[in-house]
């Protein structure tokens, strides 16, 4: 069932209309799909005009900043779901010891692992140094040893170490959130 704007809540969701393009670029949104953005955060602007009542005494702005970034979130799962994911939990990250991701991820998060785990990687390493992100490329996707890394590398092996520490934190971290 659709619902439609009366005049005060259209007026409310023109007079703040500029809170969608606060929102998107305060979250550093994708700018080449502005247009994609902007759609689900209207959707939540005119969903925050329609739920407002102003004797609660809480501001429209604050309302609809929430809505925006409700539907926004939404669209991003969707999208999500509509990528399929390249690595697979299971896969053991080196051979040696045969330890795959979901031995890195705490228990007790309930997420689809397997959807996130593409998004996870990305962000983990992003910002690492080229040798860095050899050194996880190496571990993570080619199964190399921390001593077979260091020994091509003609590194110590508690940088290798240090480095693919870092890196399961920052997945573990981006699982807690």
């Amino acid at each position: 069932m659709s619902k439609t704007l009366n005049d005060t809540q259209r007026k409310l969701v023109e007079d703040n209309h500029n809170l969608i393009y606060s929102y998107i670029h305060s979250h550093k949104l994708n700018l080449d799909a502005v247009e994609d953005w902007y759609g689900a955060a209207a959707v939540g602007l005119c969903k925050a005009a329609l739920i407002y009542d102003e004797s609660r005494g809480c501001k429209f702005s604050t309302l609809a900043y929430l809505c925006i970034d409700n539907e926004v979130k939404m669209e991003m799962r969707r999208n999500r779901k509509l990528v399929s994911p390249t690595l697979s939990l299971h896969a053991p990250i080196n051979q040696a010891d045969g330890c795959c991701m979901a031995d890195i991820i705490p228990d007790n998060q309930d997420f689809m692992f397997s959807i996130y785990l593409n998004d996870a990687v990305a962000i983990a390493t992003k910002g690492l140094s080229k040798r860095d992100s050899e050194f996880i490329h190496l571990i993570f996707e080619q199964g190399y040893t921390q001593k077979e890394v260091a020994d091509k590398f003609g590194v110590s092996r508690t940088l290798v170490q240090r480095v693919y520490s870092s890196f399961k934190k920052k997945i573990r971290d981006y699982f807690a959130e």
